[in-house]
């Protein structure tokens, strides 16, 4: 019987009133239920969404930076190609600049040996414009100077002889000389 009494006077020792201790074990339990129901599950609940919110918003971040670095790579990527094709639009640019200053250059020569061809020809006019010329002074002359010697006038037909005598021998000079010039 020794525990019992050990038991009863701890119980009393302490102050225990049994009574009032299950009314508080009611009260506590009762409390407990209470918080259990309306303040630890909402809160849990809550903690829950927030831990769910919080692992979307570090996979939200995962993707955005996978997506940073895709876009990195894609502007990479755009900018070698508008490297390339602006030294694409350069060599075309400059082959067609090749392209219309040999066109340039040939029409330039081509304008050169027109004119060297006219000048060519305008001087083969000039040269049988001077020789008919040449031949019309020097028959007038011829006739001058045999009419002076003479001192009359011949008749037009031993005139045109003589004018055509003369200008054969003045031709035939004039051309070996004219030929001698060329």
């Amino acid at each position: 019987m020794e525990p019992e009494v050990v038991k009863e006077s701890f119980v009393q020792l302490l102050g225990i009133n049994w009574k009032l201790f299950l009314a508080q074990l009611v009260n506590f339990v009762i409390v407990l239920l209470v918080l259990w129901r309306w303040v630890f599950k909402p809160l849990v609940k809550h903690m829950d969404e927030r831990s769910k919110k919080i692992e979307k918003s570090l996979d939200d971040a995962k993707l955005i930076e996978e997506r940073m670095k895709n876009s990195v790579a894609e502007r990479e990527n755009i900018l070698k190609e508008a490297r390339h094709e602006a030294q694409k639009v350069i060599a075309e640019g400059k082959e067609t600049a090749d392209k219309r200053r040999e066109e340039m250059m040939s029409k330039a020569k081509d304008e050169v040996t027109n004119v060297i061809a006219a000048a060519k020809l305008q001087i083969a006019h000039d040269q049988v414009s001077a020789r008919v010329e040449l031949r019309q002074e020097t028959a007038s002359l011829v006739a001058a100077l045999t009419e002076k010697i003479l001192g009359e006038k011949i008749d037009a037909k031993k005139d045109r002889e003589l004018l055509e005598a003369a200008m054969v021998d003045v031709q035939g000079v004039t051309l070996k000389g004219a030929t001698s010039k060329l």
